[in-house]
C-alpha cells in the first residue's frame, strides 16, 4: 500500500524527504553567507599579528568552526580594536540605562 502511495506522489513531483526549490536555493545562500563569513574572519585572522587578538590564535582559529557563532565571535571580540569598539558601545547603553 505504502508503495503505491509513493508511486503517485513520485508522479505528483512531491516525493518524502526531497526539499523543494525555494528551500534548496535558501539553504545554498545561507551556507554560502556562512562560509564567506568564516573565510573572511579566517583570513583576517591568520594576517592579523597576535598582539592585536584577544586570546590564542590557536583558541579562535578552533572557534572558527563553530558555525556562525565562531566567527561572529572572533570578529565581535577576538580582535582588541573590535572589543573596544564594542565595550565603547555597552558603556554607552548602560549609561543611558
Amino acid at each position: 500500500m505504502a508503495k503505491v502511495k509513493d508511486q503517485a506522489l513520485e508522479t505528483k513531483g512531491e516525493v518524502k524527504g526531497r526539499v523543494k526549490g525555494g528551500a534548496k536555493v535558501f539553504g545554498f545562500v545561507v551556507g554560502a553567507a556562512q562560509l564567506a563569513l568564516a573565510a573572511y574572519a579566517g583570513s583576517d585572522l591568520v594576517k592579523r599579528p597576535e598582539s592585536q587578538i584577544n586570546g590564542p590564535k590557536a583558541l579562535w582559529a578552533g572557534a572558527l568552526a563553530l558555525n556562525w557563532v565562531g566567527p561572529t565571535a572572533y570578529l565581535l571580540v577576538g580582535r582588541k580594536e573590535s572589543f573596544d569598539r564594542v565595550k565603547g558601545f555597552v558603556d554607552g547603553l548602560q549609561k543611558r540605562a
